[in-house]
């Protein structure tokens, strides 16, 4: 098959280059975090329900460590996220596969980054039975839905000529 008439059919398969092929597996990969989350949240605000109220109280420096942990990982990955994808994948020099493995890389790191702390919020919520815990929980969620990876932002990330090709700034 020539290799200029795949490009030409559309086809997204085997191009690392085309953000859709790109941004499918991170897609599927967030949507997983996201939902994965919120069902753990739910079981946890269901068995947090059933427990006795003079449970033992998890010491307060496990808030303090689930606090700086968000402060440190999560909101980081919000606010200089875009930054770091851009100076990775966008960087003079590399091959369309290389810009895609390391938009793709950034984007888990920054993924783990704001999944991290909502899990140890939510282990707290289960331990303690108070449910004010999953209030970080949910900020984790928030942050994954900022992050989110989206056509636009690899075009941003990876674009070094302002040339957007076939996918341009209609997609």
């Amino acid at each position: 098959m020539d290799p200029d008439k795949s490009k030409s059919t559309g086809s997204t398969q085997g191009d690392p280059g085309n953000p859709r092929a790109v941004l499918r597996g991170l897609t599927i990969l967030y949507i997983a975090l996201i939902v994965g989350l919120i069902i753990f949240g739910g079981i946890i605000a269901f068995v947090a329900v059933g427990q006795d109220p003079e449970a033992e109280e998890i010491p307060e420096l496990l808030s303090i460590i689930a606090a700086a942990l968000t402060a440190t990982t999560a909101v980081p990955a919000v606010l200089l996220g875009g930054t770091m994808v851009r100076r990775l994948a966008g960087a003079e020099g590399l091959t369309d596969l290389e810009r895609a493995q390391r938009f793709v890389g950034a984007k888990i790191m920054l993924a783990a980054f704001a999944e991290g702390p909502g899990l140890f919020w939510g282990v707290l919520a289960l331990l303690s039975g108070d449910l004010l815990h999953l209030i970080g929980l949910g900020f984790s969620v928030f942050a994954l839905l900022l992050i989110f990876p989206r056509e636009q932002e690899w075009h941003d990330a990876t674009d070094r000529s302002g040339d957007r090709g076939e996918f341009g700034s209609n997609g």
